[in-house]
């Protein structure tokens, strides 16, 4: 293909054109050249490397000739598959290179083509053709101007080709850390996924079977390995659930009866607190109800902590919270109905009658829990405390407030986590 043309016009020097632009590049030969090597180097930017050979014909730059040739050959190549050729194209041409611009063009092909190995190496890993893919990831570090980015690639071939059972899924999780590409991840998870459930199966599958022979402690260690397998993984939620569960079977079984013995002896000794601090309640030992209330608090809620499916246990720690917040509810009461006496203020009458209403609504929900006559003496003192709030509260209302001599009137403290208020004490003084 003939590019450039000389015309001779009579009585003028040479004159160079381009044929195929009809563009005129000189009437000096020196210049018309380097003219016609830029539009080489052009033509390979574009690929056309035909033309390109002919522009640097033309300019006498054999090298960039022979570069036009080999990038030539390279597409060809690439079409026959013959990769390896196509390397040594290209490191012959980028040893025959002068000009930076032909240079960072030939460095981009390099990367470029290392690029479509890389492709090719992914594609056949996924399809685990290991050797094939390790073929390509070796052409893309080779060619490669950075050729250490492709160093992981290669190590990942390397873990696949190498695989053991045995270690299969501390081998697959260390290739998850060394790769970035999201496709091999994807594939890397898939076999990640598919080797977890197949150890996990195969140590359910031994791990039941020493179930069946009652060999409890083994069967734990199994089922503890299936769940360390599986970590926190939330595509294997099910299956983590499944194991715990297995797991908190096997666990219940082992600790049952040692449970449900030391459950039973924390919940008689709670009954018996419980029942002490009732008794010195009625005979106004406050300190010493109060202290048993809480021992008992105490020994009921580790009752129902080692042996949560008691509802007996449960319905107990409910009761003597109720008992405890009920006193605790009354003291208050006596505390506000004492200072609304001695203050003759309306709203602490009402505040009183409050409190005085929600410990009766405890001792109520406490009764009706435990089914026991332990809380009726309580309710009877409150109602009894209401009615006098309310007389209180009448009294209230006229003009100006009248003592009355209340001396007569029974007040019953009870145990609480509180300081107690004697009220007939406080409304002696109000009235003297």
């Amino acid at each position: 293909m003939e590019v450039i043309r000389d015309w001779y016009p009579k009585n003028s020097h040479v004159h160079h054109f381009d044929t195929n632009s009809g563009e005129f590049l000189s009437n000096n030969q020196n210049e018309a050249k380097g003219k016609a090597k830029q539009k080489g180097i052009n033509e390979l930017k574009n690929e056309n490397f035909e033309k390109a050979e002919t522009y640097f014909e033309f300019s006498g730059d054999q090298h960039l000739k022979i570069i036009a040739e080999k990038l030539k050959d390279i597409t060809e190549d690439i079409n026959n598959n013959q990769y390896d050729q196509i390397n040594t194209n290209l490191k012959e041409a980028q040893n025959l290179v002068k000009e930076n611009e032909v240079k960072s063009l030939i460095e981009n092909k390099m990367n470029k083509l290392a690029e479509i190995y890389v492709g090719k190496g992914k594609e056949n890993f996924i399809n685990k053709n290991w050797s094939e893919a390790k073929q390509f990831y070796e052409l893309a570090k080779e060619i490669s101007i950075n050729n250490s980015k492709y160093e992981d690639f290669l190590t990942i071939v390397s873990k696949m080709m190498n695989l053991k059972k045995e270690n299969e899924i501390e081998t697959l999780n260390e290739i998850l850390n060394l790769i970035n590409d999201l496709e091999i991840k994807n594939f890397i998870n898939n076999e990640l996924k598919n080797a977890k459930t197949t150890k996990a199966q195969d140590l359910s599958n031994e791990g039941q079977k020493l179930f069946n022979e009652s060999k409890f402690d083994e069967a734990l260690k199994k089922f503890e390995a299936v769940k360390e397998i599986y970590g926190t993984d939330q595509g294997f939620k099910t299956e983590i659930q499944n194991a715990q569960d297995k797991i908190d079977e096997i666990g219940a079984m082992i600790r049952q009866q040692n449970e449900e013995k030391e459950a039973k002896d924390f919940f008689d000794k709670a009954m018996k607190d419980f029942i002490e601090a009732i008794d010195a309640e009625d005979k106004e030992k406050l300190e010493e109800a109060e202290s048993k209330f809480n021992l008992a608090k105490e020994n009921f809620k580790k009752a129902k902590e080692l042996n949560s499916s008691n509802k007996k246990y449960q319905n107990w720690f409910i009761i003597i919270s109720l008992k405890i917040d009920g006193n605790d509810l009354y003291n208050e009461g006596i505390r506000l109905f004492n200072k609304a006496i001695k203050l003759k203020d309306l709203k602490k009458y009402k505040d009183a009658k409050v409190k005085f209403e929600l410990a009766r609504q405890k001792f109520e929900e406490a009764k009706k829990l435990s089914k026991e006559i332990y809380f009726d003496a309580g309710i009877e003192v409150i109602n009894k405390e209401i009615e006098e709030v309310e007389n209180e509260i009448q009294l209230y209302g006229e003009d100006e407030f009248i003592d009355q001599d209340l001396t007569d009137k029974t007040n019953t403290p009870l145990s609480g986590n509180s300081e107690l208020i004697d009220v007939d004490k406080t409304r002696d003084q109000v009235n003297t």
